[in-house]
C-alpha cells in the first residue's frame, strides 16, 4: 500500500504512460535514493510493474514502459538491488534496557502501544510485525498453543495463506496480559509500520542505531536453532518458505539462551512495585481480569 500510494503522488501521474520514459524512470529513481535503499526502489518498482500487467483485467490499457531492458540498467545503476542480510542480535543488556525504557513509556495515561510486550513476543515468536499485529483472538487456541496467521507472506499466494502456528507459554502469557479494546478482535491493534518506526527512533537515542524491530525476530529465529529445533519447525514458525533462507542460523552453536521473559518478568514486578498504575488501559484490564497482570502492578 505504502508503494501504490507513492506512485499515485510521485510526479509520473502527471504524464501519460506512452510520455514517460526509461530515463525519467531512472531520475525518479536516483532521487529517492537520498531517502530509501535500492532494495526499496526495487520493491516499489515491483509493485508498479504487478500494477501495469493487471490492465486488462479493469479495462485499462496502458503502454509497459518498464521493460526487461530497462530493469537491465536499472540493476547496472544500481538503482534497484537485493535487500542486505541482517544478521544484528541484541545483546541481553540491550533487551533489558529497552524492556525498561519501553515499560516506562508505556506506564502513561494516554500510552496504548506495548513496545516491551511486542518485542519480546517477536523474539519468542519469530512473527514479522505485520503478523503480529493481524493475529486474532478468534484465531487464538490457548489449549492447544496455536494461532492461525492469515494471509502469511507467499511469493506465489498474496491471500488466502493461512497457517496454524504453535506458540511457546511466553507467548500465550504475554497475549494474556493485552488489554482487550471493545469491538477489536486483534490481539496486537496497532500499525506495524508505526511500531518498527518507533522501534528505531528508540534504538538510535539509546545508541544502539543498528537494532531494528526485525532483529528481534531474527533473534527468535537464531534461538529456534540453539534450542536443536529442526529446519521445519523453525519453518513452521518463522513462515520463510525456502530453507535456502534458513540455512545461514544453522551454524549456530547449540546452548541454553537467557530466559529472557522470566527476567523481563521480574524488571516489570520490580517496576509496579515501585510504581503505581497510570496507564488507563492497563488499570481496566488489571479490575476485569486481576490474575493476567503482574501481581505487583495491583
Amino acid at each position: 500500500m505504502q508503494a501504490i500510494k507513492f506512485w499515485q503522488k510521485c510526479w509520473l501521474t502527471e504524464k501519460r504512460s506512452k510520455e514517460i520514459t526509461g530515463d525519467m524512470l531512472i531520475d525518479l529513481l536516483d532521487e529517492r535514493l537520498e531517502k530509501v535503499t535500492s532494495a526499496t526502489n526495487h520493491l516499489y518498482v515491483s509493485v508498479l510493474r504487478r500494477a501495469l500487467d493487471f490492465q486488462k483485467r479493469v479495462g485499462l490499457y496502458f503502454r509497459r514502459f518498464i521493460t526487461d531492458d530497462l530493469m537491465k540498467e536499472l540493476w547496472k545503476l544500481k538503482l534497484v538491488g537485493k535487500s542486505k542480510e541482517d544478521d544484528t542480535r541484541p545483546t541481553e543488556h540491550q533487551v533489558y534496557l529497552l524492556y525498561k525504557e519501553f515499560l516506562e513509556g508505556y506506564n502513561n495515561p494516554r500510552a496504548k502501544v506495548p513496545y516491551h510486550h511486542l518485542m519480546l513476543f517477536s523474539i519468542y515468536s519469530a512473527f514479522r510485525e505485520g503478523e503480529i499485529c493481524n493475529i486474532r483472538y478468534s484465531d487464538l487456541d490457548v489449549e492447544n498453543g496455536e494461532v492461525i496467521i492469515r494471509d502469511r507472506k507467499d511469493p506465489k499466494k498474496k491471500y488466502g495463506n493461512h497457517q496454524k502456528v504453535p506458540l511457546c507459554p511466553a507467548c500465550l502469557e504475554i497475549i494474556a496480559m493485552q488489554p482487550r479494546t471493545e469491538g477489536e478482535d486483534r490481539i496486537f491493534p496497532y500499525k506495524a509500520q508505526s511500531i518498527s518506526t518507533k522501534f528505531s527512533e528508540r534504538t538510535k537515542a539509546l545508541g544502539f542505531p543498528e537494532l531494528r524491530f526485525h532483529s528481534f525476530r531474527h533473534e527468535g529465529i537464531s534461538r529456534f536453532f540453539e534450542q536443536k529445533m529442526s529446519i521445519p519447525e523453525v519453518a513452521i514458525r518463522s513462515g520463510h518458505k525456502t530453507w535456502d533462507n534458513l540455512r545461514r542460523y544453522t551454524h549456530l552453536i547449540h546452548r541454553n539462551p537467557p530466559d529472557f521473559w522470566a527476567n523481563c518478568k521480574r524488571i516489570e514486578q520490580e517496576y509496579w512495585g515501585a510504581n503505581r498504575v497510570e496507564n488507563q488501559a492497563l488499570k481496566r484490564h488489571s479490575s476485569e481480569s486481576p490474575s493476567d497482570i503482574a501481581p505487583a502492578a495491583l
